[in-house]
């Protein structure tokens, strides 16, 4: 745990910035477990006076200083024995200054302008640095600034990089838009960088198939500590979910060919486009005189096939053989003698047809229609590929006003793709 000094904050260890106030730790945060503070040295003993000179001794020093100035016999004379001499004349005396002006003592025992060093027992003189003197002497010359003191403060350190171990931002974390590191979302600024976290996006949970690949953290154990739980076996999760999925895709492909390719053949359809098919051949299994069943192939909607009263149609057909195979789309069939109404509706007309085609291999497939009451042609879709013959049978009919009028068929169309 360590305490930022700015603001009191408690903080993991490890972390380089306060969460509260984006101070950097090292420099400003606290260690909980802090060394203990030395102790404060004692106090030096004060010096000890030196010891008083006798009387005597005091009085042959002070004959030496005035018989060196040329006045010692005088001043001797006129002091009694046992009694010490008065002042040089000149010297200011300390009795003889006024009241209430201060006194300069050093000025008071200042030998006179003959005299020589000072006694022994004196203070020294302080010692002279010369060479501080010549510098001060030059940077006033020259007008140096006087140098301050450096601010020996450290720079602040860029953010250190992620650990390679360290684990993507949990869901709920503040994402910092700086170097990415997640935070909790009590902190204010980032725990790598310092970095405000004011506009810091929130870690979300992502979906589950990102979640299906994503290898998860291996669990870091405390130096000198065994794992207690027993380590999980690796599943191949990635490698297993793809072969799921294909072997689906393959068994689904297998089960749903047909309707598949059906599919693809109708998108073929749309896309390619589709064209008129000639028959090689026609024949019905019945006709009447004038109407014969080349007429329902001619491109005349005038002309048209008939096999007979509207009694006897009932299950006759009309058969077009082609030479080569193709793939039926759709048949155009056009009910009735005429587009005109007038004459659509003097003869009847087909209800229920049913189409069936015969592919290359003989198989057969038949579809049942029901045809509109109405003039004009009409499309019936099949979608059948390999066709090599095509039969339309009538199924039933739509009465026209005269009971023995016969039934018409105007034009058969076949489109396809080969």
């Amino acid at each position: 745990m360590i305490i930022c000094a700015s603001c009191t904050a408690r903080n993991e260890d490890g972390e380089s910035f306060c969460g509260q106030c984006g101070a950097y730790l090292e420099w400003e945060g606290q260690r909980v477990d802090a060394p203990p503070v030395p102790e404060a040295p004692p106090p030096a003993p004060e010096p000890t006076p030196p010891p008083a000179e006798p009387e005597p001794e005091r009085h042959r020093i002070v004959d030496r200083i005035l018989s060196a100035a040329g006045r010692g016999g005088d001043g001797r004379d006129a002091a009694g024995p046992g009694m010490t001499s008065s002042p040089a004349a000149g010297a200011p005396s300390v009795d003889d200054a006024p009241a209430g002006q201060p006194v300069d003592r050093g000025a008071a025992v200042r030998p006179g302008p003959g005299a020589g060093p000072g006694p022994a027992g004196g203070l020294p003189p302080a010692p002279v640095d010369h060479g501080a003197r010549r510098e001060h002497d030059s940077a006033r010359r020259f007008g140096v600034a006087k140098p301050t003191e450096r601010d020996e403060s450290p720079a602040p350190a860029s953010p250190p990089p992620p650990p390679d171990d360290e684990p993507p931002p949990a869901p709920g974390e503040l994402i910092c838009g700086n170097c990415g590191a997640g935070n909790v979302p009590t902190r204010k600024f980032c725990r790598r960088c310092g970095r405000d976290l004011a506009d810091a996006p929130v870690a979300v949970r992502p979906p589950w198939w990102r979640r299906l690949g994503r290898r998860r953290t291996a669990t870091v154990t405390v130096a000198g500590t065994r794992p207690t739980t027993r380590p999980r076996r690796h599943v191949p999760t990635r490698s297993l979910v793809t072969l799921l999925v294909v072997a689906g895709l393959g068994v689904g492909g297998w089960l749903a060919r047909d309707a598949l390719r059906t599919g693809y053949a109708m998108v073929s359809d749309a896309v390619t486009g589709v064209e008129a098919v000639r028959p090689a051949g026609v024949a019905a299994s019945a006709e009447q005189a004038g109407r014969e069943a080349r007429l329902a192939v001619d491109g005349v909607f005038d002309r048209s096939w008939s096999p007979g009263a509207a009694d006897t149609a009932l299950g006759q057909s009309l058969q077009l053989a082609f030479d080569e195979p193709f793939r039926l789309v759709y048949v155009l069939v056009t009910p009735g003698a005429s587009r005109q109404q007038e004459q659509f509706l003097l003869e009847a007309r087909p209800r229920d047809v049913v189409v069936t085609a015969t592919r290359s291999d003989g198989t057969v497939l038949a579809r049942e229609f029901a045809l509109a009451d109405e003039a004009g042609e009409q499309t019936l879709r099949l979608g059948v590929d390999d066709v090599t013959a095509v039969a339309l049978t009538i199924g039933s009919v739509h009465p026209a006003q005269d009971p023995a009028a016969p039934v018409a068929v105007g034009e058969v169309e076949i489109f396809g793709r080969r």
